[in-house]
């Protein structure tokens, strides 16, 4: 395979200069394929995808998801959004594309006044048990939509499974 690098969708590659700028513009990290840590950034838990991004931005925070997406807008760079839960077939990786790797924000913020949670683009079901079991809540997780809280609607319901934390 050729030296994978940072293209626009029609296949222009993104000169190291532009891709300076959004370096210095997010406060996570910018990994590119010459990067020692690389390899293990662009890996997925399905070894049969391997594919080679262009570039890698791991957020640290909402701020930097909107500079990604602002950088791969002006660009014109295919985008793919690494969550923290995964994609049998690897969508959250792209050949020569942007991934907006959200693995490090998995934080929750469970408000149980007005029973409602905030999830972070990384978290697992595991943290979201973890913040609720305390708490005794219940949600439901429909099979194709992930994880929802009590109230909530969801097309699949019938798919899904209940479970109580308690």
């Amino acid at each position: 395979m050729a030296t994978p690098g940072l293209k626009s969708r029609s296949g222009t590659p993104v000169s190291d200069e532009i891709i300076d700028a959004i370096s210095g513009g997010v406060a996570g990290q910018v990994i590119r394929p010459a990067d020692p840590e690389y390899d293990v950034a662009r890996r997925i838990w399905n070894a049969s995808v391997d594919k080679h991004p262009g570039l890698i931005v791991r957020c640290a925070g909402a701020a930097d998801v909107v500079q990604a997406v602002k950088f791969a807008r002006a660009n014109d760079i295919l985008v793919s959004i690494r969550g923290g839960g995964h994609n049998v077939a690897g969508r959250a990786l792209s050949d020569d594309g942007l991934v907006i790797d959200l693995s490090s924000m998995r934080a929750v913020f469970v408000d149980p006044a007005k029973s409602t949670a905030r999830v972070q683009g990384g978290a697992t079901l595991v943290t979201w048990i973890g913040k609720l079991m305390p708490l005794a809540w219940q949600f439901q997780r429909a099979s194709s939509l992930g994880p929802a809280l009590p109230g909530s609607r969801s097309a699949v319901a019938s798919a899904g499974w209940s479970a109580s934390m308690a």
